[in-house]
């Protein structure tokens, strides 16, 4: 192995404790300080996550509902979690950037945030 090179493999702390090992029956091997998922037999360095929206807007209202929208935060973004209050409302696929609410009370304040998602 290279300098700076970690080689392992993995016990699945099952009855049985099975080895795993990379493909090929290869040992797995990190070259580098990280963060690492492993995975479905791989072994990929955790991307850091996406940054969060910023410039989140409310682009129309009615009495009884919200539009929000906001700029796109980039390419590694899976998905967005939009939150009313600090409860789930919606996930929205990657490339969608806005949001509507309807069934809303009239003359009450709501809170919204959006939280973007990594494919990781």
């Amino acid at each position: 192995a290279p300098p700076n090179t970690l080689e392992f493999v993995l016990n699945d702390g099952g009855p049985h404790y099975r080895w795993d090992k990379a493909g090929g029956g290869n040992n797995f091997s990190i070259t580098g300080a990280g963060v690492w998922l492993l995975f479905g037999g791989r072994l990929d360095k955790a991307l850091p996550p996406p940054a969060a929206p910023t410039g989140l807007a409310c682009a129309s209202s009615t009495r009884s509902s919200v539009s929000l929208s906001w700029p796109s935060t980039g390419s590694s973004v899976r998905s967005y979690r939009v939150f009313r209050g600090g409860q789930l409302m919606k996930t929205l696929a990657g490339g969608v950037t806005q949001f509507t609410e309807s069934g809303l009370a009239a003359n009450r304040q709501y809170y919204y945030a959006v939280a973007a998602v990594s494919a990781q």
